[in-house]
């Protein structure tokens, strides 16, 4: 399957071209249930916002750690981070550079579950301003052109397509 990515037509929306035949939650050769975290490639946001610097430019970066199996540790940011992107300034929908899983721990790479967490720079001491347990699993293949995106969207670019939450 090819697949294009046209541009952002306005700030909360994103177009993609892609085939007819795209089942709704990716293309049939990698079912749901087989992603993994070696599969992710990059992280896009779109429309982040906080609740003290709504419509602020922000400058932001984001974490990946493993997930925790008890729900309130995940909550108390204690994780041990295995990858962090560089900062993206002044910005709200950062597209953050495509990286390689080929450095992360075999065990992390082979999980389907891992903690995102998106920090805000410009407040002291930093701000999470999204964090989230991701399931790749359960990520949703977008497959529509010129969709609306709500605030605080992370867009997954996977091997195989893009996904969000």
């Amino acid at each position: 399957y090819q697949r294009r990515v046209r541009g952002i037509q306005s700030m909360s929306r994103i177009s993609i071209y892609l085939p007819k035949t795209v089942p709704l939650n990716g293309p049939a050769e990698h079912p749901p249930s087989l992603r993994r975290l070696r599969h992710l490639c990059c992280l896009t946001a779109f429309n982040l916002q906080t609740d003290e610097k709504n419509g602020s430019l922000l400058t932001t970066y984001f974490t990946l750690s493993k997930a925790e199996s008890n729900e309130s540790e995940v909550e108390e940011a204690q994780e041990e981070v295995f990858y962090k992107s560089e900062v993206i300034e002044n910005s709200n929908n950062p597209q953050w550079c495509r990286f390689s899983t080929e450095n992360f721990p075999s065990i992390v790479r082979s999980s389907n579950v891992f903690v995102l967490c998106i920090w805000d720079c410009t407040s002291q001491p930093r701000k999470s301003i999204f964090k989230k347990e991701v399931k790749l699993s359960k990520l949703q293949f977008i497959g529509q052109t010129d969709m609306p995106l709500p605030a605080n969207t992370v867009v997954f670019t996977l091997h195989d397509g893009l996904y969000a939450t």
